[in-house]
């Protein structure tokens, strides 16, 4: 393989790859940030600060699709040019 063959296959493998868990991380993470910080046995336990390491993590996990989504559209507009 070639060293442009191997970046776009990494490049792929990365997307999809990272992607999916980032979408994964959003649901799971959202629903356990939703259990923890709503729920009202768990308001005053030390998995309060469970709920928000959660909330936390979904943010980054959202991040990182908005740069995955920024990166296909300056990719699509190279590609024109």
């Amino acid at each position: 393989m070639s060293e442009d063959e191997l970046l776009r296959s990494r490049f792929w493998l990365v997307v999809f790859t990272g992607g999916l868990c980032a979408l994964f991380g959003i649901l799971a993470n959202g629903l356990l940030t939703r259990l923890f910080l709503s729920s009202p046995n768990f308001r005053f336990s030390p998995f309060f600060f469970l709920g928000f390491v959660a909330l936390f993590d979904t943010l980054l996990d959202a991040i990182y699709v908005f740069l995955l989504v920024s990166l296909f559209k300056n990719l699509k507009k190279n590609q024109k040019i």
